[in-house]
């Protein structure tokens, strides 16, 4: 995929080369006009989104080409043969045949983007299905996970971001979110925050030399909101991952729900190196990690106010494989093997296949060291005894495996 993203980026720099080189030239042919105004604001577009920073201003206008780009691309399609043609008509086949060649390097970009979308989305539907395996009570600020958990989902949060934040003594990005993947993973659950940092973690393993970049979104009203995509944000080819929903799916910068993300809002990142950030981690504290109480408080859903809002959705947008693209997670998609993958969709032509790694090692040993940890109520470590009309299950006890329903989109976080 990286090779993938290489050629893409120089087939859409020798498009716009080609397009300044015409306006340079300052032709005068019926409709060359047209394609210019076009073709100067899909370009427009691409550099806005390779732009570290932008002003409210470039926002707006971001905004206004995205939800025209699919217009201005069948635009660009449908004004070349008329080009063409006019140009045979004048005798110039020198800038006939230009056109003409232009026609099928425009045409390979969007296949091109189509292609490393769906071996990102691919890799991104496993990495998905990881976390959720990963964090199986979820979320203390969804009402579907908290009621799936029997109430304890937001106390186990707490508790993971206290123990999460004492375990934090380096400052490093990539050492500060594996910790908090990694103690998420041992307690079980976490918000999106941790969820997003699990995915991540995930992606520089399975993934090195691809571009991860883990962003937290806000709105200036307290409302925040934390994804990772394979690949810079804002593109088209780009997989955006969000295990946080309830049904959670792999989309594209159209059929996400959050709008430009801006540098600011990018806390990590980086290219993968194949390491296993998370058993890096666990080696380092494992043996300061608590007990995990058997039981913890219950929080009544019945009478309190928890909120819950819908980020990921289906969409029918341009190159968004909405077919495949289901809320309702499909049967098939989730249970693709890393080595399948790899077979699939090459990382890099430089990466031997049989140097990919496999399954992670950290996963198994954070999941035992939980098992092994989890502590009888009262029992020394267990941190207090919850009153008996506030116990919940053993976590063993509770069912994760229940098909999940859907719920309506809940304004909030």
């Amino acid at each position: 995929m990286v090779a993938m993203q290489s050629r893409l980026d120089s087939t859409r720099e020798d498009f716009f080369a080609f397009c300044r080189s015409l306006r340079g030239a300052q032709f005068e042919i019926k409709g060359i006009h047209d394609f210019f105004r076009v073709s100067e604001e899909l370009e427009a577009l691409d550099r806005v989104r390779r732009m570290s920073n932008i002003s409210e201003s470039d926002f707006h206008i971001f905004q206004k080409l995205q939800a025209e780009e699919p217009h201005l691309k069948s635009e660009v399609i449908r004004l070349i043969p008329g080009l063409v043609e006019v140009a045979e008509r004048q005798g110039n086949g020198q800038l006939s045949s230009r056109f003409a060649g232009s026609l099928d390097v425009f045409k390979s970009i969007a296949a091109q983007e189509a292609s490393l979308y769906r071996a990102r989305r691919d890799w991104g539907r496993l990495i998905l299905e990881s976390t959720k395996n990963a964090l199986p009570i979820g979320s203390g600020n969804q009402i579907f996970d908290i009621a799936k958990s029997d109430g304890q989902s937001p106390y186990r949060v707490q508790e993971m971001r206290r123990v999460g934040d004492a375990c934090v003594k380096r400052l490093d990005h990539a050492w500060r979110h594996a910790v908090r993947a990694t103690v998420a993973e041992y307690y079980g659950a976490g918000n999106c925050g941790e969820q997003a940092a699990w995915a991540a973690t995930e992606i520089n393993r399975l993934l090195p030399g691809e571009k991860l970049a883990m962003s937290n979104w806000a709105d200036g009203k307290g409302n925040e909101h934390s994804y990772v995509t394979i690949g810079l944000p804002n593109f088209p080819e780009t997989a955006y991952i969000d295990a946080w929903p309830e049904n959670a799916s792999v989309t594209n910068c159209f059929g996400y729900g959050l709008p430009y993300t801006r540098e600011t809002s990018i806390i990590w990142e980086r290219e993968g190196n194949g390491k296993d950030l998370r058993a890096e981690v666990l080696k380092a504290i494992s043996k300061i990690l608590p007990k995990i109480p058997q039981e913890y408080p219950r929080v009544d859903i019945e009478n309190k106010s928890v909120k819950a809002m819908w980020i990921t959705r289906t969409t029918d947008g341009y190159n968004s494989d909405s077919d495949s693209d289901s809320n309702r997670r499909p049967d098939r998609g989730f249970t693709i093997s890393p080595s399948g993958l790899a077979q699939r969709y090459p990382i890099s032509d430089a990466l031997p296949q049989d140097t990919r790694p496999g399954p992670s090692a950290s996963s198994q040993a954070t999941l035992t060291a939980r098992a092994a940890r989890i502590a009888m109520p009262g029992q020394a470590g267990s941190g207090y005894t919850a009153p008996r009309e506030m116990r919940v299950p053993h976590e063993a006890a509770i069912d994760h495996s229940r098909p999940r329903q859907p719920n309506a989109p809940r304004p909030g976080i």
